[in-house]
C-alpha cells in the first residue's frame, strides 16, 4: 500500500468515527423525564374565631289583667230621702227583654250584683261604663205559679225611672242601660221567690286599663 492509499484509509476512518460520535443513538436511560408540573397549594383562609352566644332568655308575656269580683249591692234601711219609694202601677211600659245582639259576640263581665230572696230598696251606686245591662233572674222552684220579680232603676237625684223589668214563674231577662256616672238605686218587689239576682254587666273592653 502506497502513501496515497494509506492517507485515504485514515481519512475514511476519521469520517466514520465522527459520524458515530454525533449520530450515536441515545439510550432511554440517558433522557431525563420532565419534572411534573407543580400546582401551588392555596393558603388556608384565615379562620374567624368562634363566638358562643348565650341565647337570650325570652321575656315572659305580661299576665292578663285580672277581673275583680263583682261588687255586692245590698238593701238599705235609710231610703226616706229617696225621691221614689214604690213601683209604678204599670210595669208593662218597660217591655220584654232587650235583644242581645251587641252582647252575643263579646266577652261580658259582671261588675256588681244584688242577690236576695225578698224585695227592698238598695243603697245608691254609680256606674262608670257608657253601656251596661241589668241581667235579672228569678228562681222559682217551690211555687213557680205564684213567683214574681219586679224591679225599676231610679235616678237618685231626679226620681226618673231609667229602666225596669218584670219576671213571672221564673227565668231571666236583660235590659240595656246607657246611663253612667249618675247616682242610682233599685226598687225591688218579689213574691214567692226562692231567690232573685240583679247582675250588672258590661263588655270586658270597658274594664281594660
Amino acid at each position: 500500500m502506497d502513501l496515497h492509499d494509506a492517507l485515504t484509509l485514515v481519512g475514511a476512518l476519521l469520517v466514520v468515527a465522527l459520524f458515530s460520535i454525533f449520530y450515536s443513538p441515545v439510550s432511554p436511560d440517558d433522557v431525563q423525564a420532565p419534572l411534573p408540573a407543580v400546582t401551588p397549594t392555596p393558603a388556608d383562609p384565615p379562620r374567624t374565631p368562634e363566638t358562643h352566644t348565650t341565647p337570650a332568655t325570652p321575656t315572659p308575656a305580661p299576665p292578663a289583667p285580672s277581673i275583680p269580683d263583682p261588687v255586692r249591692i245590698t238593701y238599705t234601711g235609710n231610703y226616706l230621702s229617696y225621691p221614689v219609694h214604690i213601683l209604678p202601677s204599670n210595669m208593662n211600659v218597660f217591655g220584654a227583654s232587650d235583644p242581645d245582639w251587641q252582647w252575643r259576640f263579646n266577652e261580658v263581665v259582671a261588675f256588681a250584683v244584688l242577690e236576695e230572696s225578698s224585695g227592698g230598696l238598695t243603697e245608691t251606686f254609680s256606674v262608670p261604663y257608657p253601656v251596661w245591662r241589668v241581667n235579672s233572674t228569678l228562681a222559682a222552684t217551690t211555687t213557680p205559679q205564684y213567683a214574681l220579680l219586679q224591679w225599676v232603676l231610679v235616678d237618685a237625684t231626679t226620681g226618673e225611672l231609667l229602666e225596669g223589668g218584670e219576671l213571672r214563674h221564673g227565668g231571666s231577662m236583660t235590659k240595656t242601660v246607657q246611663v253612667s256616672c249618675t247616682a242610682m238605686y233599685f226598687i225591688v218587689h218579689t213574691r214567692s221567690a226562692d231567690g232573685i239576682s240583679l247582675s250588672l254587666e258590661t263588655l270586658a273592653d270597658y274594664l281594660s286599663p
